[in-house]
């Protein structure tokens, strides 16, 4: 079986097909927390197992 970005293929119809509205008219919004410079990854990584990310965190270099 196909993983596409970790979903399984034969859920793929059921996640297009059958999902919320919000995901339909874009109102559902995500998060991102982006931490610039390469030279912050020890921090940034830290700050994921302190819970003090917001969202998907982002590590610009």
């Amino acid at each position: 079986m196909a993983y596409p970005s970790g979903i399984p293929a034969d859920d793929v119809w059921s996640i297009t097909h059958d999902s919320p509205p919000e995901l339909a008219d874009g109102s559902l919004k995500h998060r991102q927390h982006i931490v610039e410079g390469i030279e912050s990854f020890p921090e940034a990584f830290r700050m994921l197992f302190r819970g003090e990310n917001h969202g998907k965190l982002l590590l610009r270099p």
